[in-house]
């Protein structure tokens, strides 16, 4: 239908401007009167075009948020209620972490962030502690989980790399940080599963587009239907 309606404007478009005297005399409507009626009822080719344009772009934005927060992991609901009970420990148990550092900030710039030589420590300091703070309880709650978890994967990356340039490759001063990072790695590629406030929002804002996208193809085709009335 929205493709009939682009042809049927664009066939309005390429008429000549003068319409044959024999059509005339046929009692067909002339482009003038055609141009008359589309001024009149305000659906000149330009606004069906725009308006076209905007159902194809604007919904766009809806499809990726939608297909963000979707999850990708569709087996039954007994392994996604262990994913879940995974997803919210993680999340509990990463929370105190972002309140020690934020408890001590300068000690932990000098300890943690100055060693791995980033510049800025105290800055760096309340971006690893705020990032641990909200995005942990976030991640524990489904909502927003891939970015969430992607932002825990950095923190975690950074604690292994100080780990390393502690300790070396060691499995004692390692095996915490990198249980944490692929756990958040998981959830970052995955998304939060079935039983998340993530799956809830994705849910809604599918529904939303599609009905969007109903309304927005009725009007479309309200309008064809006047502009091909208004040229009887």
């Amino acid at each position: 239908m929205l493709r009939e309606i682009t042809c049927s404007v664009y066939f309005c478009e390429k008429l000549p401007k003068a319409a044959p005297k024999n059509l005339e005399n046929d009692g067909i409507v002339t482009l003038v009167n055609i141009r008359y009626h589309l001024r009149t009822y305000n659906l000149t080719v330009q606004n069906l075009r725009t308006r076209y344009e905007v159902m194809n772009t604007t919904p766009r934005f809806t499809a990726f948020v939608a297909g963000l927060l979707r999850p990708s992991l569709t087996s039954s609901d007994a392994s996604q209620l262990g994913l879940t009970v995974l997803r919210v420990v993680a999340g509990l148990v990463m929370i105190h972490n972002g309140l020690d550092k934020l408890s001590d900030i300068p000690g932990f710039a000098e300890a943690y962030v100055k060693v791995i030589g980033l510049p800025f420590p105290i800055f760096f300091s309340y971006c690893a502690a705020y990032t641990e703070l909200i995005a942990a309880p976030l991640l524990a709650l489904g909502l927003f989980t891939r970015p969430a978890a992607a932002g825990l994967f950095g923190t975690m990356g950074v604690a292994m790399y100080h780990h390393i340039l502690v300790a070396g490759f060691s499995i004692p001063y390692l095996e915490l940080s990198m249980l944490y990072a692929a756990c958040f790695w998981f959830f970052a590629l995955n998304g939060a599963g079935l039983f998340s406030a993530d799956n809830l929002l994705s849910k809604m804002l599918s529904s939303s587009l599609r009905e969007s996208l109903v309304q927005e193809a009725i009007s479309l085709e309200q309008s064809y239907k006047s502009l091909e009335k208004a040229s009887k």
